[in-house]
């Protein structure tokens, strides 16, 4: 569609969809009754074997809907489709997923936040099976300027609002500028990507009221961990570390350290010891542990076992 200038600055909002269609509905109703009007929606469908494709074409009667096909490469591989086509007169870009749901206010209140902002972030409410529970700031709004050097900022790191794409609101002249795109490669694109655009803010604003919904799915591509995985987070380790001020290096270590223990737990619980004990030598993983900030008595016993290469014991005991 040709965007609109008088309805604000256009967003693109760009959805990677990969048979989904029991969920689709959800998240494409959530995003069509925004309450803010200068949007495009941009479906990728990234080579569904299902019916999503059709579902997505059966919304084209909508103007603010564009439809893509491609032939599957993964999320990150739909979302760089997506920016890729992007129109030019789009000011700002966000990504959803297509098993989510948004805020019917989402846009409104991202946007109007924008101004001589470089990046806007929400809190995030996350569904599981059993509960819900919210993820937020507990300031109403708070801004800070060169956000990887801010205290702050960096604060936020392991309440996982820095890792999604999906509750940002991105400046798509920035993102051209740099020729920023998701690492089809990576475990971790979404952080990566994000690390990236955001050692290019100036100013970020960040807003408390959780305005995406994350629904977790069994199954999904982040309750697994490919081989790569560990080493993915060592390269973001080093690639943060040289966008941080050394004195503010421990929080760099802290938020890596959690992701490096929830991947070697997953190697411990499958038996894969040795595979295990090889990261647990690795210079980057063992400095990341032993700055990492147990928040319980448990935790702290858990990093003990991995530093000690307990491995089996730890197996025997958590996971029996």
């Amino acid at each position: 569609m040709i965007a609109d200038s008088s309805l604000g600055p256009m967003v693109a909002v760009i959805v990677p969809v990969y048979n989904c269609a029991p969920f689709l509905q959800r998240c494409v109703d959530s995003v069509l009754a925004q309450t803010y009007s200068g949007f495009s929606l941009m479906l990728i469908d990234d080579g569904s074997s299902d019916n999503s494709l059709d579902l997505c074409r059966g919304y084209l009667s909508d103007s603010r809907v564009t439809v893509l096909s491609k032939t599957n490469g993964g999320a990150a591989s739909a979302r760089n489709f997506g920016l890729a086509n992007l129109p030019d007169s789009v000011e700002f870009v966000v990504f959803f997923d297509a098993d989510d749901s948004v805020s019917p206010h989402y846009l409104e209140r991202m946007v109007a936040n924008s101004p001589g902002m470089d990046c806007v972030m929400c809190g995030m409410r996350d569904h599981y099976r059993e509960y819900s529970s919210v993820t937020a700031i507990p300031e109403d709004i708070r801004r800070c300027s060169l956000p990887l050097a801010d205290t702050a900022f960096l604060d936020i790191l392991n309440t996982g609002l820095v890792n999604s794409p999906c509750n940002k609101l991105y400046r798509s002249d920035i993102i051209k500028r740099h020729a920023l795109e998701f690492s089809a490669s990576r475990y971790n694109e979404d952080i990566s990507f994000n690390i990236e655009y955001l050692s290019h803010c100036r100013n970020v604003t960040v807003i408390s009221d959780p305005l995406y919904d994350y629904w977790h799915r069994d199954g999904s591509v982040t309750s697994n961990a490919p081989d790569n995985a560990v080493t993915d987070y060592v390269d973001l380790c080093e690639r943060m570390l040289s966008l941080v001020p050394p004195r503010r290096h421990a929080y760099v270590y802290d938020f890596v350290s959690r992701q490096f223990i929830g991947l070697l737990q997953r190697m411990v619980k499958k038996g894969d010891f040795a595979r295990a004990s090889g990261y647990l030598r690795h210079p980057v993983v063992r400095e990341a542990l032993r700055h990492h900030i147990p928040y319980s008595r448990i935790d702290a016993l858990q990093t003990a076992m991995l530093r000690l290469r307990w491995l089996r014991l730890y197996r025997s005991v958590f996971y029996r």
